[in-house]
């Protein structure tokens, strides 16, 4: 596992090589993780909680869902206060990700419901 749902993402991370699994709780088995989106190479997490935590008056936001590496992986890694630097000095970095971040949500919203 490389972030647990609940924890705070100290980085935001870019994915270089490998897979990861995006999972969410199952509703009746906490254990179990819901896969909500599989990413590979050039796309990123944790920028959720990154964007979060740069928006004024927020004490912290904890992850939604779990990483797991699906193969192995190489990741970059921009720690929490590099991420947040960065975001000020280039606040359109934040409207691109948060753009994203959005775009990825809403499917995985869809998948999870059930019918």
């Amino acid at each position: 596992m490389i972030l647990r749902q609940g924890t705070r993402a100290e980085g935001f991370f870019l994915i270089e090589e490998g897979r990861v699994a995006i999972t969410s709780p199952h509703a009746e088995h906490e254990e179990l993780g819901v896969p909500t989106a599989i990413l590979g190479p050039g796309d990123y997490f944790g920028e959720i909680t990154m964007l979060h935590e740069a928006a004024p008056k927020t004490d912290g936001a904890r992850l939604a869902a779990s990483v797991h590496a699906v193969e192995p992986c190489r990741l970059r890694v921009l720690r929490r206060t590099e991420m947040l630097t960065l975001i000020e000095v280039a606040p359109a970095i934040a409207a691109a990700i948060s753009d994203r971040a959005v775009g990825r949500m809403v499917p995985a919203e869809r998948a999870s419901v059930t019918v």
